[in-house]
């Protein structure tokens, strides 16, 4: 075989290999396929050729090697590093088998030990998992993304995958994944307080057609509007002019805030507060938006103001103290 495309593939004889010092030889029975094997076919990794490519495999040990005492004729195993496992019979270091139970078909326990492994690692070394995180696995359905899910939910975590079809949504489910989203469906609306840090981001979280609704006047907004028109566009995401969208129900915000200025009235006066008189974009911004608690009547008196300028595209603020909804 010689490096190239997966029609250099062929079926060829070569001598029965002989295990050497803690190796064993084994039957074959089946080989794991797996994205290395073309790598090394393809000649992304360096390898001699004709080169047998297979890494990973089950089977039943033929042969024991010298200083083998672990194992022994018969035994079945699988392995995840036993190159030129595409063959009748290979040869395998002792130190990367794994004893395959009873019950377990040799189609199973072959495609086991690297995805396995993989997964294994991937939850417990590159990040350890503790009871209650919240994992986000991507190709969720897949070797490694199944097995990844498994082992997440056993060390007590929460699972979230993305698929690409309802099959493969249902079998990442199956797998204990709490939550599956398809590549590219989206959520129907985004809600965006934040403004230019965070446009792009809810942008690409909305599904074709779907709404984007920035609110609260956040700083950057506007600049972001227009540095991603073309994004806009060219993903069928209308962005309606707020003011002709909400009007009738601003009306109604307008007199239900009215009368809750009247009932309020006495316990403002009583607050500590301090009053910000505005000049275009509601110069009081910054306690408006965080450290209102004592600013009751300030920031009402700032929202009247920014009811005013609802006209050039500023939204009503919320005013809350915490943990009491005020309005």
């Amino acid at each position: 075989m010689q490096a190239s495309g997966p029609e250099v593939l062929e079926f060829g004889e070569i001598e029965t290999p002989k295990p050497g010092p803690g190796e064993v030889l084994v039957d074959v029975e089946a080989a794991g396929v797996n994205f290395i094997d073309t790598y090394r076919r393809s000649g992304v990794y360096r390898m001699e050729y004709p080169h047998v490519v297979g890494v990973e495999g089950t089977g039943s040990i033929a042969e024991v090697g010298e200083g083998i005492e672990s194992w022994q004729v018969g035994d079945r195993v699988a392995w995840h590093e036993g190159p030129g496992s595409y063959a009748t019979q290979v040869v395998v270091n002792s130190d990367f088998l794994l004893r395959v139970p009873e019950g377990v078909s040799s189609e199973v326990a072959a495609a086991m030990p690297l995805q396995g492994l993989t997964a294994q690692y991937l939850a417990t070394s590159s990040h350890e998992i503790k009871p209650g995180q919240t994992s986000f696995v991507h190709a969720g359905a897949g070797g490694v993304g199944l097995f990844l899910t498994q082992i997440i939910k056993h060390l007590g975590g929460n699972v979230i995958s993305t698929v690409s079809t309802d099959e493969k949504a249902e079998l990442s489910r199956k797998a204990g994944a709490d939550e599956v989203f398809l590549y590219g469906e989206g959520v129907d609306v985004a809600y965006d307080g934040v403004g230019k840090d965070t446009f792009d981001a809810s942008l690409s979280s909305i599904k074709p057609l779907g709404s984007m609704v920035l609110f609260g006047g956040a700083p950057g907004s506007g600049a972001a509007v227009r540095h991603s028109a073309p994004k806009l566009v060219g993903r069928n995401r209308p962005v309606p002019s707020v003011p002709s969208v909400v009007r009738p129900q601003f009306r109604g915000a307008r007199e239900a805030l009215n009368d809750a200025l009247q009932r309020l009235r006495a316990r403002l006066a009583q607050l500590p507060h301090r009053r910000h008189v505005p000049t275009g974009r509601c110069r009081g911004r910054a306690s408006c938006a965080g450290r209102m608690s004592d600013d009751w009547e300030g920031c009402a008196y700032r929202l009247i103001q920014t009811l005013r300028l609802f006209e050039v595209g500023i939204l009503p603020i919320i005013i809350r103290r915490n943990p009491t909804t005020i309005i």
